[in-house]
C-alpha cells in the first residue's frame, strides 16, 4: 500500500491499496484517514530495504541481493482473498502454498500477486517463498477466513464520534474522544464475551487473545454502546 498526504493543509491522508495495479483496480482512496493533528507534523519514514542495485556505479561493496520473503492479504468476500507480494532484494521467483490442499491444483501458485479461493471456513498457513540468482527465503502466516465477506472499514474514520485504531493490530488498540470513565467489552465472531477491561487511558489490550476478528463494544455512564470491529494478527 501507499500513503499520500495532500498539499493543501487537510488533516487526512490517501491510500492507494494495490499500487501493482494499474488504472482503476489500483483502488485509490481519497481521504482515507482523517487525522487528529496536522498532516505537517507527519514523520518521513525512508525505506531501508531497497537493497543494491546490480550494476550501478553506486554499487561498490559488490553485495548481493538476498530475496527477502513478504506479504499481506486482502479479503474480497466470502471465501477469496487476494494475496500481495511485499518480498524485497529483486526476487524473480514466486512459489504460494496456500495451505488448503482440499482445493486441489489451486492450492499452489508461481504468480506474484494470486488470488485464492478456499475451500471452506477457517485459519490457514499460507507460505510464500522468494527466490532469486541468490537464493531464497519464507514466509508462512496464519489466514483467517470468515463464512461471510468482511468489508474492513477505514482504520481512523469517524463513526459516532469514537476512532479506534490500528485495524488491524498486532495487540494494542487505542481510543480517542472518550471523557470520563469506560469499559471495554470484547466479542469473537460467535459472540462469545472473551475480555471485559476498564479503560482507564484510552487503550485496550488485545494481546492474550488468539488472531481474528472481534467486535470491541464501548460502555461508557450515560451514553448509549458504540461497537467497532477489530482485525487482531500478531504475526
Amino acid at each position: 500500500m501507499i500513503y499520500s498526504r495532500p498539499l493543501n493543509g487537510q488533516n487526512c491522508m490517501h491510500r492507494i491499496k494495490h499500487p501493482e495495479r494499474g488504472g482503476t483496480a489500483c483502488e485509490f482512496e481519497q481521504n482515507y484517514y482523517q487525522l487528529e493533528y496536522p498532516y505537517a507534523n507527519m514523520p518521513h519514514f525512508p525505506n531501508f530495504r531497497l537493497g543494491p542495485l546490480d550494476g550501478s556505479p553506486c554499487d561498490t561493496l559488490g553485495l548481493d541481493n538476498h530475496p527477502l520473503a513478504g506479504w499481506r492479504y486482502d479479503r474480497t468476500g466470502g471465501l477469496g482473498v487476494d494475496f500481495t507480494s511485499v518480498s524485497w532484494y529483486e526476487p524473480t521467483l514466486w512459489q504460494w502454498d496456500f495451505g488448503d490442499p482440499a482445493s486441489g491444483a489451486a492450492n499452489n501458485s508461481a504468480e506474484r500477486n494470486p488470488q485464492h479461493t478456499f475451500s471452506a471456513p477457517g485459519a490457514y498457513e499460507v507460505c510464500l517463498t522468494v527466490s532469486n540468482t541468490y537464493g531464497s527465503d519464507t514466509k508462512c502466516k496464519t489466514v483467517w477466513v470468515l463464512a461471510t465477506s468482511l468489508t474492513p472499514r477505514p482504520p481512523l474514520q469517524r463513526r459516532g464520534g469514537v476512532i479506534l485504531w490500528p485495524n488491524p493490530t498486532t495487540g494494542l488498540v487505542f481510543f480517542s474522544t472518550i471523557e470520563g470513565e469506560a469499559m471495554a467489552e470484547v466479542y469473537n465472531q460467535l459472540g462469545q464475551l472473551q475480555l471485559r477491561q476498564n479503560l482507564t487511558d484510552a487503550r485496550l489490550d488485545l494481546g492474550l487473545l488468539p488472531n481474528g476478528v472481534y467486535v470491541v463494544r464501548l460502555l461508557r455512564e450515560g451514553q448509549a454502546p458504540v461497537t467497532r470491529s477489530v482485525v487482531l494478527n500478531k504475526n
